[in-house]
């Protein structure tokens, strides 16, 4: 038997080792990657989900604003005719 290596096996091996090691480092780094991406996503998402709270919030005090507003005019209408009324029958107009 001789020391002497066959065909470079053993520098070839040492090359798929390293290699193998470079498609661990950069499998880890596109995991790393995925979840800072992941993480970034879902907080997206909870900021998105948030402003949507407060925009149907806003809307919802928006529309109570407007019936309460309703009201007071269809109030106002009320009390204009009631005063029409009263200046139609003091010139007597009807």
């Amino acid at each position: 038997m001789t020391d002497q290596p066959s065909n470079g096996l053993p520098d070839r091996v040492e090359r798929l080792e390293v290699d193998m090691l470079d498609v661990k480092v950069s499998l880890n780094r596109l995991i790393d990657i995925f979840y800072q991406s992941d993480a970034r996503t879902t907080d997206a998402l909870e900021r998105t989900t948030n402003a949507i709270e407060r925009l149907s919030e806003a809307q919802i005090r928006t529309l109570t604003i407007v019936e309460e507003m309703q009201s007071e005019v269809r109030g106002l209408q009320t009390e204009n005719r009631r005063i029409w009324q009263v200046i139609s029958d003091r010139l007597g107009l009807e």
